[in-house]
């Protein structure tokens, strides 16, 4: 766990009594040699392998054969790498799409390279836990609202001294399963208690995604440690190189630090409730839609307004596609209108045009969804002018004048606004929201009362 812990603070390093780098496939190579382990200052995990007189002359001769140009390397290229560190612990494994040599006049060169990720497996634990854990460390400090305090005894003698309070972390339950965020200085702690084989159907992996959703900000795990019947595996990742540091959105319902109750847990238990039906190892496609948005947070405003509005048009899509559905009676109109094209006595082209936008009416848009969904919830008009103008302006290149940052700003924020309503409305989440249609940005009950309801 200490390792997990040194990743985390971007202080990782192992040094190695022997890495090897195989590849198979069409072209087979094998490397070896000692070497270390480490993470640079961006956190990205890197390594050096200093290789022995033949592992030297095979990567000489495989560069002298050339690589394509200008092509994605295929994973049955990428080389499986593993590490046995110093100490004789269980090694590191993983896999690296590329490698590359430094050459020097008193050696044969270093190896080096930056794997996505390494794992390390455990032996099982002598007593089976009665339930699974998953502990992820996450990118960077995190906020969220602050329920529970640590409290810090100094003894002398037996007796207490001292005593340190320190509002550090949220503990929540959602049925049978616990949950823990803790702030940690420099990185951010989850601990999940789950049901039995909630490893397996990625549990944690939901939380996660509900937990991004509820917070507005994106979430990294640096490393994960698993906790099961099956055994113990500890992974650890180098962070996402175009990662934006501060990307981040206003939140569902704006919270404070501090302690006390805060309702946005109602907000996470809702989305995880939700997004169980969901068993893969990628996310929900709806968080997937937020996260486009809550990464475009720490973008220029021109990259942000493209963002909000395609995942908010995304997103109708993927909750609500059953909306707007055109009926029977007007498909058949729009047949008996493309019939009667023939006898206008235009050219061509232009029919061809005419019957290809009357065929396109036939099938629902999302914008088609956007617009009965706002109907539906009670939401006002210039929400859907705000998305329509927003996407049409960003989509077409359309330059906005400075002195209409007011204006666009004020757009993006009923985007965001909907975007919520739609996914609140999907998880089926009843009670308190921010209101960023409103100034001053109050809170409101959701779904409000003279919304029906969709």
């Amino acid at each position: 766990m200490q390792d997990l812990e040194h990743v985390a603070e971007k202080q990782f390093r192992a040094e190695c009594s022997r890495i090897t780098l195989v590849r198979e496939g069409a072209k087979p190579l094998h490397l070896e040699g000692p070497g270390s382990l480490s993470q640079d200052a961006t956190g990205r995990l890197c390594f050096e392998l200093r290789p022995d007189a033949k592992s030297h002359r095979a990567l000489l001769d495989d560069y002298n054969r050339g690589a394509a140009v200008g092509q994605i390397i295929p994973e049955s290229d990428y080389f499986e790498i593993t590490a046995h560190e110093s100490g004789g612990f269980a090694p590191w494994c993983g896999k690296v799409a590329y490698v590359d040599m430094r050459t020097g006049l008193m050696s044969g060169g270093v190896v080096f390279g930056s794997p996505d990720g390494l794992s390390r497996e455990h032996f099982p634990a002598t007593t089976p836990p009665e339930r699974e854990g998953v502990t992820l460390y996450l990118e960077g400090p995190i906020s969220f609202p602050i329920h529970d305090k640590t409290i810090t005894d100094v003894q002398r003698g037996g007796k207490t001294v001292l005593s340190r309070q320190h509002w550090d972390h949220t503990r929540f339950q959602i049925d049978h399963e616990e949950f823990s965020l803790v702030d940690c200085g420099s990185y951010t702690l989850l601990e999940c208690l789950l049901e039995p084989g909630g490893i397996g159907r990625y549990r944690h992996v939901r939380m996660l995604e509900a937990l991004q959703f509820a917070l507005g900000q994106t979430m990294h795990p640096s490393a994960i440690f698993l906790n099961s019947a099956a055994g113990r595996r500890a992974t650890i990742r180098s962070f996402a190189r175009a990662e934006q540091k501060g990307a981040g959105v206003r939140p569902p319902l704006a919270f404070s630090m501090g302690p006390g109750p805060s309702a946005v847990f109602g907000i996470v238990e809702a989305y995880y409730r939700r997004v169980l039906e969901w068993t893969d190892a990628d996310w929900h496609t709806v968080t997937r839609r937020g996260y486009q948005l809550i990464q475009a947070g720490g973008s220029p405003v021109e990259i942000m307004a493209l963002a909000y509005s395609v995942a908010t048009e995304g997103a109708i899509g993927d909750c609500f596609s059953a909306l707007a559905q055109s009926s029977p009676e007007f498909a058949a109109e729009i047949d008996r209108l493309i019939g009667l094209m023939p006898g206008l006595n235009a050219s061509p082209a232009t029919t061809q045009r005419l019957v290809g936008s009357l065929r396109a009416m036939k099938h629902t848009r999302n914008s088609d969804r956007l617009r009965a969904f706002i109907a539906q919830c009670g939401l006002p008009p210039a929400v859907l002018e705000a998305w329509t103008r927003t996407r049409n302006s960003a989509a077409h290149g359309v330059d906005t004048p400075r002195f209409d940052a007011q204006a666009r700003l004020n757009d993006l924020l009923r985007i965001l606004h909907l975007f919520y309503s739609i996914v609140l409305t999907f998880v089926r989440y009843s009670g308190p929201r921010t209101d960023y249609l409103t100034s001053g940005h109050p809170e409101q009950h959701w779904p409000s009362e003279n919304s029906p309801g969709t």
